[in-house]
């Protein structure tokens, strides 16, 4: 994954958008598979409004390869600062064809955008098309984990006021437990006295939170 020199403020408005999105709606039918899913559109309405009150946006570029037959689609999040992150997901298609290319772009996108924004579409399986491969399991894990990743990735240097600001702005258990990946590592950049602060302020938020629920 590739980012600026500086993702502080982009850190900021992640968190706040996240804490207002909504899980996207799952109002496609793949009958090969007999799963539902959240398609592209779904996906964007569930994460549009709260990414443009914060202050971000998504764009989405593809490339396809010479020699093998397999579609890259590169996803950078855009903050108005001029702070970004971008990565990068590649899907085998079986072959070279309009449909199956289309629709490992498609997978891909949604995949790539429900991953770096946060927002979870269960039993995505319906990229048989570009895959032809065997039924997979849901993608809830897959998603999380890279959703694990982007936050940990833009939370890990962030100071410990930054870390207070975040936890003050979370709004449900699920959105302190998206943080609690990135708090690990930052950790190691912070003061004893620092952690300990942060550590308090985190433990007390979740505890409330939790009883609200």
């Amino acid at each position: 994954m590739n980012r600026s020199e500086s993702i502080k403020e982009l850190t900021v408005a992640l968190a706040k958008a996240q804490s207002q999105i909504t899980a996207a709606v799952k109002d496609k039918v793949n009958p090969a598979y007999r799963s539902s899913y959240a398609d592209l559109a779904s996906v964007w309405d569930a994460c549009r409004e709260p990414l443009n009150k914060n202050g971000l946006a998504v764009s989405q570029l593809f490339a396809e390869g010479n020699e093998d037959v397999r579609v890259t689609v590169h996803t950078m999040l855009l903050h108005s600062s001029g702070e970004w992150l971008m990565s990068s997901l590649s899907l085998p298609v079986e072959k070279r064809t309009p449909q199956a290319v289309g629709s490992a772009i498609t997978y891909a996108r949604r995949y790539a955008l429900a991953a770096i924004v946060g927002v979870c579409a269960d039993e995505d399986d319906d990229g048989n098309a570009a895959s032809r491969q065997e039924a997979k399991p849901p993608v809830k894990k897959a998603v999380v984990a890279a959703v694990e990743t982007t936050i940990h990735a833009s939370t890990s240097k962030a100071s410990s006021d930054e870390w207070l600001g975040l936890i003050s702005d979370a709004t449900d258990a699920a959105a302190m437990e998206s943080l609690l990946f990135g708090l690990g590592k930052a950790k190691q950049f912070w003061t004893p006295a620092d952690t300990k602060r942060v550590g308090i302020a985190f433990t007390v938020k979740q505890k409330l939170l939790t009883s609200k629920e």
